[in-house]
């Protein structure tokens, strides 16, 4: 006689499941915004940036980068992002 999980370890496990896979696609939305930040940054497109940080910011998705560098990687994304914020703010106010 085979012993099967209940119902609540089930519903326990799926919205864990569900939780980790949402952080996962929120930490991706937030790298693609990423990104994109850098890229107009290198462009200097000063506006630009700070309309990505904003909407990043309203997301809740500078709060989603990673804070670990990846293999390759020199400083992690949530550092840059940071570093990054703090540089637009500067040029925008000169």
């Amino acid at each position: 006689h085979e012993m099967k999980p209940s119902s609540t370890w089930n519903k326990a496990n799926n919205e864990l499941l569900l939780s980790s896979l949402e952080a996962r696609e929120k930490e991706l939305e937030a790298l693609v915004y990423f990104y994109t930040l850098q890229q107009q940054y290198l462009t200097h497109s000063y506006e630009g940036c700070q309309t990505t940080i904003d909407t990043m910011e309203a997301a809740g998705l500078d709060d989603a980068l990673p804070d670990v560098a990846a293999a390759g990687d020199v400083i992690p994304p949530a550092e840059r992002y940071y570093q990054l914020k703090d540089a637009v703010a500067a040029r925008l106010s000169e």
